[in-house]
């Protein structure tokens, strides 16, 4: 899509005001956005998500630069209790469709926006919420990175089995969980064709990718309930030796989490074909990060990972993780 923004609803005056904007839009925030019927008012009034093709041109006040009406759009309601505002995307592109997933990802975004703006909400713990905006997050970054679902799956079961192996529990390792699942959300800001890139990365490619503990940290410390699980996704590729990213913190200045994420996560890197390298064999990966611990990796978490751990592992497995004979006997 090629831009959008957030109009919520004017109580006193009517209609709605423009409060956020993203891309090629030409409205401005504060932008008053008279009673009408528009997608924003169809939204408004009925609580439903709308969506408009190329064949049914895009009412309403959000318009290209150009003046042009955007040929696609979808749009959904805003807030938790009630209808507060719309959540609004368009698009230029004459060839695309809008799908149901489409939608419902809208929708759930929407919802977690309204989370968001509504105060009342700032004191929510993670034990009572946000399993559905933590499905939402990981489905918006799949759609970027496909197998990323499968590799945060992964990635959560392991960091499961050590938290549990290293004392974790309750409220703690609820936090962990969450923190293992949304680890690599950051990559939603990453463009696909440095995602996708074939060969070897350059420097500057490798500086973007290494932004993504930071906009996860970002994106996250702006929901309430998530802005718990914000720091341990921005640590988890910092280094036990110091020297990481983004901060270069070392030993156990790092959180915990964060700690166990990172083996978890390089565990899965090593396990599953990427674009730029093959898998290796499960009992490799063990070895490797053994070696590391001390180093790269805090060396109780390294010692924790083992071949009985990851057979016991709940949830999701990893690409190519079925133990293989080595693994067992090692």
């Amino acid at each position: 899509m090629d831009g959008g923004g957030i109009a919520l609803r004017d109580v006193d005056g009517g209609g709605a005001v423009v409060e956020a904007v993203w891309g090629d839009a030409s409205v401005a925030i504060g932008e008053r956005i008279a009673e009408g019927h528009g997608m924003i008012h169809r939204v408004l009034q009925s609580g439903r998500a709308a969506a408009s093709s190329p064949d049914e041109r895009l009412p309403g006040a959000i318009s290209a630069h150009d003046g042009e009406t955007f040929p696609l759009g979808a749009a959904a309601p805003v807030g938790a209790q009630s209808v507060d505002g719309v959540l609004l995307l368009v698009g230029a592109d004459h060839s695309q469709r809008l799908g149901d997933r489409d939608v419902a990802l809208l929708c759930d975004f929407a919802r977690l926006a309204g989370r968001t703006l509504d105060s009342r909400s700032s004191g929510h713990r993670l034990e009572s919420a946000l399993h559905g905006e933590v499905g939402a997050l990981i489905a918006a970054a799949e759609l970027r990175q496909a197998g990323l679902a499968l590799h945060v799956g992964g990635v959560k079961g392991l960091a499961t089995a050590i938290g549990r192996r290293l004392g974790l529990d309750g409220e703690s390792l609820t936090e962990l969980q969450f923190a293992a699942q949304l680890h690599d959300v950051g990559k939603i800001r990453i463009p696909v064709e440095i995602l996708h890139k074939p060969g070897p990365l350059d420097s500057s490619e490798w500086e973007i990718i290494r932004r993504h503990p930071r906009w996860g940290f970002e994106l996250l410390a702006a929901i309430p309930g998530l802005e718990l699980v914000a720091p341990s996704v921005l640590f988890h590729h910092e280094r036990w030796d110091g020297a990481g990213y983004p901060y270069g913190l070392a030993g156990a200045r790092i959180p915990l989490a964060g700690r166990i994420i990172s083996v978890c996560d390089a565990y899965g890197a090593m396990t599953a074909d990427r674009p730029y390298q093959a898998a290796v064999a499960p009992s490799v990966a063990l070895w490797e990060i053994g070696e590391l611990g001390g180093a790269q990796f805090d060396p109780d978490v390294a010692e924790a990972l083992g071949p009985s751990l990851i057979a016991s592992a709940p949830g999701p497995r990893f690409e190519r993780a079925a133990l293989d004979r080595r693994a067992q006997t090692s």
